[in-house]
């Protein structure tokens, strides 16, 4: 299940998993391999949907996924938003 703390460490490492795993110590941020991977799914999925070239079902698909796999509505805002973010970054 995805959270605002999990996003939060995903940021720490913009996205580069193996600067995650390289890290160590008590401040580690506790995020699994399968969470980071979901995240990066999600991602691709909410880029092509602001691309355009995403189809009714796709969409239907991916908000049910995200519904499912994510504590709550901020943490699916927190999602969109980190997309929208890296689609406008250089």
């Amino acid at each position: 299940m995805l959270t605002l703390d999990k996003l939060k460490a995903y940021g720490v490492f913009g996205g580069d998993i193996d600067g995650h795993a390289r890290s160590t110590g008590k401040d580690k941020p506790v995020i699994t391999d399968a969470d980071w991977y979901l995240i990066d799914e999600l991602l691709m999925a909410l880029d092509t949907v602001a691309s355009g070239m995403a189809s009714a079902g796709f969409i239907e698909r991916l908000e049910r996924r995200m519904a499912e796999n994510t504590a709550d509505q901020a943490t699916r805002d927190a999602l969109t938003e980190l997309a929208a973010r890296r689609r406008k970054s250089p």
